[in-house]
């Protein structure tokens, strides 16, 4: 079975600055181009369409006439707001010329770190499509800061259409795909096709490298596969600047660009948003006994098996778990605070205290196996 091929109903499509610009300012026919082909993907396949695009910042800066890449934070957020507008001025008008409505969303990761409000999103999204709207997704880079930045839209798309539920992720970029070698310097270099699994030794043959308009670079795309896929999705890096690029690939089974074949063993949607939304708030090192249960019992993680906890937190929090030896075992939502743990694992005889309730204390569940997910740091 070519995983190409498959049956899709909701796709996710990235589409990077690069991809809409021309020189330096946004270029309004390369929107008109990418929107038409998205009309017939939708129409060829009955699937339904989310847009990530990038941009904003682009546009404001073509608008305010600055020169440059802008790097304050200040002038960054500033020239967001004044593009933003203007990029959803040109996609509504876009659109609208094939009789289809667009609807405007900005997320920053705060809105997917919490559960409540990840839901409410999700429920948005799934109202949005019902209605036979076209989200149009970006970074809220007017309020977004380095603490709360989803880092690149590459990884946003990845976590967008894991919110949403898609069947895939497209990728449109101003490459071919993923080479063997960068083609710029090295004319030998060969494109790679399909991509099986993307593990530690694919993302360390790629350095980061950036654009003039984007922020993201080859590597980052390769880690929002490895996002994506983990959930069980079908990953595209495909060349935007081709016409009717995403027909061609996705309808007519054109051999281009690269294809990221889904995890065998996906993640299910809540350890997926454990594991790759929440960010990191400390460490837990545990003894061989407890990585013994969790590794080969599937076990819980109790405080009995804890040797050391780093960093301060607070209940509900993620972690790194290691062994005595440093090693990363995987990644939990932990239920005690640090300093809840910190007070167990110091535990003295007391006198109000029996020894018995003290080990009682000491075999707390402190990561339940369903939020437990043993994996190599991304």
């Amino acid at each position: 079975m070519d995983l190409r091929n498959q049956q899709l109903k909701r796709i996710v499509i990235k589409i990077g600055s690069h991809v809409l610009s021309q020189g330096q300012t946004l270029n309004p026919k390369r929107v008109q181009a990418l929107t038409r082909d998205i009309v017939n993907l939708k129409k060829a396949l009955g699937a339904e369409v989310v847009l990530v695009s990038s941009g904003a910042v682009m546009t404001g800066r073509m608008l305010v006439q600055t020169n440059g890449k802008p790097v304050s934070v200040g002038i960054k957020q500033a020239l967001a707001a004044v593009g933003q507008a203007k990029l959803m001025e040109i996609y509504s008008w876009a659109f609208a010329e094939h009789g289809m409505n667009v609807a405007q969303v900005l997320l920053t990761h705060d809105d997917l770190e919490c559960r409540e409000r990840y839901l409410n999103a999700k429920r948005t999204f799934v109202t949005l499509l019902k209605l036979g709207m076209i989200p149009i997704v970006n970074e809220n880079d007017t309020v977004s800061t380095e603490e709360i930045r989803f880092g690149d839209n590459d990884r946003l798309s990845a976590e967008v259409a894991g919110l949403v539920g898609a069947d895939t992720l497209v990728l449109l970029s101003d490459v071919e795909g993923l080479f063997t070698d960068d083609p710029k310097t090295n004319p030998s270099a060969k494109l790679i096709s399909t991509v099986e699994a993307v593990g530690e030794s694919l993302l360390g043959s790629f350095s980061e490298s950036k654009s003039q308009h984007g922020t993201g670079g080859i590597r980052s795309k390769i880690l929002a596969a490895k996002i994506a896929t983990e959930l069980g999705l079908g990953v595209w890096i495909l060349p935007g600047h081709k016409e009717d690029v995403l027909c061609q690939a996705l309808v007519e089974s054109k051999r281009m660009g690269t294809f990221f074949l889904p995890a065998k063993n996906p993640l299910n949607t809540k350890r997926h948003w454990i594991y790759h939304t929440l960010k990191v708030k400390g460490e837990i090192v545990i003894d061989a006994g407890c990585e013994k249960a969790i590794l080969l019992k599937g076990k819980s993680l109790l405080a009995q098996g804890i040797v050391d906890v780093r960093g301060d937190f607070s209940r509900q929090s993620t972690v790194w778990i290691r062994n005595a030896e440093g090693q990363f075992l995987g990644k939990g939502l932990c239920g005690p605070s640090s300093q809840e743990l910190r007070d167990v694992l110091g535990l003295k005889p007391e006198k109000d205290k029996d020894v018995e309730a003290q080990k009682n204390e000491r075999g707390i569940e402190v990561v339940h196996r369903d939020n437990l997910i043993l994996t190599a740091p991304a």
